[in-house]
C-alpha cells in the first residue's frame, strides 16, 4: 500500500513529530535558562508527552485509511 509513497509519509511523520514535540523542547530550554527544579521539569516534561502520544495514534490511523482509499480508488 505505501509503494511510490514512502518519502510523503515519511516527511509528514517527522513534520507531525516536530510540530508535537516542539512544546517539549520549548520547555527543555525554559528549564535550563530558568534553572527549575529536575523533578518538576521532569513532571511536566512527561504530562506533556502523556497529552502528545494519542495524538501519533490517530494520526497513524487516519494515515492508513486515506491511503486504504487511495488504493481502493486505483
Amino acid at each position: 500500500m505505501t509503494k511510490g509513497r514512502w518519502w510523503s509519509i515519511f516527511l509528514a511523520t517527522i513534520l507531525l513529530g516536530i510540530v508535537l514535540f516542539f512544546p517539549v523542547i520549548v520547555l527543555s530550554f525554559i528549564v535550563v535558562f530558568y534553572d527549575i527544579q529536575e523533578e518538576i521539569a521532569n513532571t511536566v516534561s512527561g504530562f506533556i508527552g502523556f497529552l502528545i502520544g494519542p495524538f501519533f495514534g490517530v494520526y497513524g490511523y487516519l494515515l492508513y485509511v486515506r491511503i486504504k482509499e487511495i488504493k481502493e480508488i486505483e
